[in-house]
C-alpha cells in the first residue's frame, strides 16, 4: 500500500525522510552482513537464463516457497480452461543433494486460487533438469540449476527517468545478489495507478516490472512514496562451480499512469491500462443489467438468474469496446498494441470474477429469506454503479 505521512511543514518532512532512510539503510547494512546467500537456484529456457533467485536461508531452512510467473504459456486447449498464473518452488538439501519440489498456481476466480503439485526433483549442485512435466499445466518446459554464489559489492547503476512527476528518493544495493531497492516518490498533484520500471544489462532488458492500483484503483497518492525491488537476473561464471551475479547496468523509469487517464513516458503500459478500463466498463454495464433484472423476480428465481447470468458473461472483447482507446494510442505499432491488448482482455475478468465471487459468497450463506435477497440485490447494485460511476469520472476510454 502507498505510504501516507501527516502533514508536516516542507522541511519537517526532508529532515523526517531523510532520517528514515538514513536509519532503514543502516539496519538493512547490519541485517545483510550476517546472511550473504551462498547459492541460488536460476530457471533457464533452451539453456539461457531467464530468471535468478538467491536462496536466502528462510528458503533453505524455514522452506519458503519462491514464486515466478511462467517463462512461457502453450496455446491454452479451450478458452474456460484456467491458466497457470504462478509456479511455486520450494528447495532443500542435506549437505549434497537438492531436492526441488514444484507446484502450480491456476486462477480460477479472481480472488480463488487453486494449487496443484507438478513435480520433485533431486540434484546436484551446478546440475540442470529439465521440467518436461509443465507441459501437462499448459506452459512450455523450462530449466532449473542449483549454483553456487560468489558475492560482490553492489555497484550503482544508471538511472533514467522518463517522467517527469515520479522523483527517486532513494536507490540502494549493498551486496549482490540482494535485490536493488528503488523508493519512488508522485511530486505531481495526480495520483498514479500504474507504474512500469524496466533494467537492463547491456542493451538487453533483464527486468520489466508493471505495478498497478488494486481493482484499478490508487498506486501512489500525491506526495506519498512507493518501493520496488530490481532483481539481478543474470551471472557469469567465475570458476566450473560458483557464479557471481550480474547486476543491471541501467535501472529506467519508463512510465506513470494517472487516475485522469493521461501518463508520462512510454506509452504501452498507459494503453493496457486504458484498454483494461474500457472493458471493464462495458462488463459492469452488462452486470448492472443482470442485477436490475434478478429485482423483478423472487428470491430463489433471482439468485438462479444471476448465477447463470455471470457464467455467461464474455471473457472475450469486441474490437468496437476499444477502438476509442486505439485511436488515442495510434503511435504504438502493431507489436506494442498487442501488448496493450493484455489489458482488454483483464478488464472483462476482472469485473467477471468480481461478480462471480459476490454471488457465490452469498449463495453460502444458504439464505432463502426474500428480504435478505432483496436487501442484499440493492447493495450489489449500489456497489457495481458506485464502480462504473467512478470509472466514467476519469477513463480516457470514455471520453
Amino acid at each position: 500500500m502507498p505510504l501516507r505521512f501527516p502533514r508536516f511543514r516542507s522541511r519537517q518532512v526532508r529532515a523526517l525522510a531523510v532520517c528514515c532512510l538514513l536509519l532503514a539503510f543502516s539496519a538493512m547494512e547490519k541485517v545483510r552482513a550476517q546472511e550473504v546467500p551462498r547459492y541460488a537456484i536460476q530457471v533457464m529456457r533452451e539453456g539461457k537464463r531467464v530468471l535468478y533467485f538467491p536462496l536466502w536461508r528462510e528458503y533453505l531452512v524455514g522452506g519458503k516457497p519462491i514464486g515466478f510467473s511462467p517463462p512461457v504459456n502453450l496455446p491454452a486447449s479451450s478458452q474456460n480452461e484456467p491458466r497457470v498464473s504462478l509456479i511455486r518452488m520450494i528447495v532443500s538439501t542435506d549437505g549434497g543433494n537438492w531436492t526441488t519440489k514444484l507446484s502450480v498456481v491456476k486462477d480460477v476466480r479472481l480472488i480463488e486460487r487453486r494449487e496443484f503439485s507438478l513435480a520433485r526433483y533431486t540434484s546436484r549442485l551446478n546440475e540442470v533438469f529439465k521440467v518436461n512435466e509443465a507441459t501437462t499445466v499448459g506452459v512450455e518446459p523450462f530449466e532449473l540449476q542449483i549454483v553456487a554464489v560468489e558475492a560482490e559489492a553492489a555497484r550503482v547503476p544508471q538511472l533514467t527517468n522518463k517522467t517527469a512527476s515520479l522523483a527517486v528518493m532513494h536507490l540502494s544495493g549493498t551486496i549482490a545478489p540482494e535485490p536493488y531497492s528503488l523508493l519512488l516518490q508522485n511530486q505531481s498533484g495526480k495520483k498514479a495507478v500504474g507504474l512500469e520500471v524496466n533494467a537492463y544489462n547491456g542493451n538487453q532488458r533483464t527486468v520489466l516490472i508493471w505495478r498497478k492500483g488494486l481493482w484499478l484503483g490508487i498506486l501512489i497518492e500525491p506526495g506519498s512514496t512507493y518501493e520496488l525491488k530490481v532483481s539481478s537476473v543474470t551471472g557469469r561464471t567465475t570458476t566450473p562451480s560458483s557464479k557471481t551475479p550480474g547486476q543491471p547496468d541501467k535501472i529506467e523509469i519508463a512510465t506513470v499512469v494517472f487516475l485522469d487517464g493521461s501518463y508520462e513516458g512510454d506509452p504501452v503500459y498507459a494503453a493496457l491500462i486504458n484498454n483494461e478500463i474500457a472493458t471493464c466498463s462495458v462488463q459492469l454495464t452488462r452486470i448492472i443489467a443482470l442485477l436490475k433484472n434478478a429485482e423483478e423476480q423472487s428470491g430463489d428465481e433471482a439468485m438462479r438468474l444471476l448465477s447463470k447470468g455471470g457464467l455467461s458473461l464474455p471473457e472475450q472483447f469486441e474490437a468496437s469496446e476499444i477502438s476509442t482507446v486505439k485511436e488515442k494510442f495510434q503511435m504504438l505499432n502493431g507489436r506494442d498494441w498487442n501488448t496493450a491488448l493484455i489489458g482488454a482482455a483483464q478488464g472483462l475478468r476482472t469485473a467477471k470474477s468480481t461478480f462471480q465471487f459476490d454471488v457465490n459468497q452469498f449463495q453460502q450463506t444458504g439464505t432463502n429469506d426474500p428480504d435478505r435477497i432483496k436487501h442484499w440485490l440493492a447493495k450489489m447494485s449500489d456497489k457495481y454503479a458506485l464502480w462504473l460511476d467512478d470509472i466514467h469520472k476519469w477513463s480516457v476510454a470514455r471520453r
